[in-house]
């Protein structure tokens, strides 16, 4: 992410108290996203059929040896394990097709449907957006420009806590829009990019970042009511470098909230903004707001 300072994130309206009473920022499970297809990858198997006939190939006795052990009794009353073993290579290439088809019917989805409930219970998504002034964001995001817009300086230190180089996990990384969520085999999934960082492409407009984290990890986020509202991290007012009040917010209410943040400690960084509808096109026209405006 060279030369960003800057990411922002749209509210409704009815976030000011949890965002500026409360000062907290949501890392939200991808359950109460609104798209239907969050984390939820696809793979035809967990192996290549290559490296499935490879390991088959190669662990062919030791599946024998052991389905003779583990099997009925009166499989092992009625023939010795060299019979068993017999009748298998016979029968081999069918077993191995058998085996080939129980990891892509069975095996494979079982571990897609492991993989997208633990990130919808386990993990925790902060959503940011390199545009601050997205007509559409707006309307779904901001409460119809009734909403309210933060921008984030990602410099502190909230946005990174990567424990290490290898850590994907824990600070800010860009999401990847495509046409199809498949991945061709489970194996090829080393990177969460692959899943929890992966959108389709009519999202593309959001220009959306991600941070990932666990939510019940305690050692670097200061977590509170997570017992009423899953995510919910301590803000530190540092982080916070502008409030945009959308076009639609009524004028008293955009006073009353700048009188509210300059009545605070440590907010006075913070840059208010007030956004308006051009007067010939379709965009929104960005100003800021003086102190005169509110006092």
């Amino acid at each position: 992410m060279k030369n960003i300072d800057t990411l922002y994130k749209y509210y409704s309206n009815e976030s000011w108290k949890n965002v500026f009473g409360d000062w907290t920022i949501r890392f939200t499970p991808p359950k109460y996203f609104n798209d239907p297809f969050e984390c939820m990858p696809y793979a035809e198997n967990i192996y290549s059929e290559k490296e499935l006939y490879n390991m088959v190939e190669h662990q062919f006795e030791s599946i024998i040896n052991d389905e003779y052990k583990n099997g009925p009794e009166i499989i092992k009353i009625s023939m010795t394990l060299d019979k068993f073993k017999s009748y298998a290579y016979m029968y081999k290439s069918n077993i191995k097709e058998q085996i080939l088809s129980l990891c892509r019917d069975k095996v494979t989805p079982l571990f897609l449907k492991n993989m997208s409930e633990f990130a919808h219970k386990d993990i925790g998504i902060l959503c940011l957006t390199k545009n601050q002034n997205n007509l559409l964001m707006w309307s779904h995001y901001g409460n119809s420009h009734r909403g309210f817009n933060v921008g984030f300086n990602i410099h502190n230190k909230l946005f990174n806590k990567r424990k290490n180089n290898e850590d994907q996990l824990r600070h800010i990384r860009e999401v990847h829009y495509t046409y199809k969520r498949n991945i061709k085999y489970l194996t090829n999934i080393d990177d969460i990019s692959n899943y929890i960082l992966l959108k389709g492409k009519i999202w593309e407009y959001e220009e959306e970042l991600r941070m990932p984290v666990y939510i019940d990890e305690k050692e670097d986020f200061e977590w509170i009511k997570q017992d009423v509202c899953k995510g919910l991290c301590r803000l530190p007012k540092d982080a916070v470098k502008s409030i945009l009040f959308g076009a639609a917010m009524p004028e008293d209410e955009i006073k009353e909230r700048c009188r509210e943040i300059r009545s605070q400690a440590d907010c006075n960084h913070i840059l208010l903004q007030r956004a308006t509808l051009h007067p010939s096109d379709f965009d929104i026209v960005i100003n800021p707001i003086h102190e005169s405006f509110y006092i």
